[in-house]
């Protein structure tokens, strides 16, 4: 069953990775819900997926964890949550072997990450994820640091972006 791709007016475009056809448009979360978003994000093969901000809010984590629970009643198994806010380094390191690539299992993971920008050791933990998602505040989020956001994370791994819930 193929749905209408809804397209409200003021909403992010951010063109998926690799094949544009497969494009990802993710709205405002009121408009774009966490099931919607989950149900978009999905079919691109992740398994470790970043959800970064250029510039700290609680907002990240609050999505991640959102996706994680969501993903988790969808799938029937666990979709890991893991908190990458307040990163030192011993925590970086414990969060990227466990970020390691699996065996055969088929684990998920949604991770709640600080703002590279402000936390460079949010770049360590990044690099042991596949996919990113740009989670952006109206009102707060400026395009520059968007943008330098983008580059941190590499358009290669962005499967697109959210206006985050004020």
């Amino acid at each position: 069953m193929n749905r209408p791709q809804r397209q409200p007016a003021g909403g992010i475009h951010v063109r998926g990775r690799a094949d544009p056809s497969t494009q990802v448009s993710i709205q405002r979360l009121q408009l774009y819900d966490v099931r919607e978003l989950w149900y978009a994000i999905l079919p691109r093969g992740w398994v470790s997926l970043a959800l970064v901000s250029p510039q700290p809010t609680p907002r990240t984590l609050g999505l991640a964890r959102s996706l994680a629970a969501f993903g988790a009643q969808t799938l029937g198994r666990p979709v890991e949550l893991i908190d990458a806010t307040e990163l030192d380094l011993a925590r970086v390191g414990m969060i990227t072997q466990r970020l390691a690539p699996p065996g055969l299992g088929q684990q998920q993971f949604v991770v709640g990450l600080d703002a590279p920008i402000v936390n460079p050791l949010a770049m360590g933990v990044m690099g042991a994820c596949d996919s990113a998602l740009l989670v952006l505040q109206r009102g707060h989020t400026t395009i520059p640091n968007a943008r330098r956001t983008v580059e941190i994370i590499g358009r290669e791994r962005l499967l697109g972006a959210v206006i985050a819930p004020e």
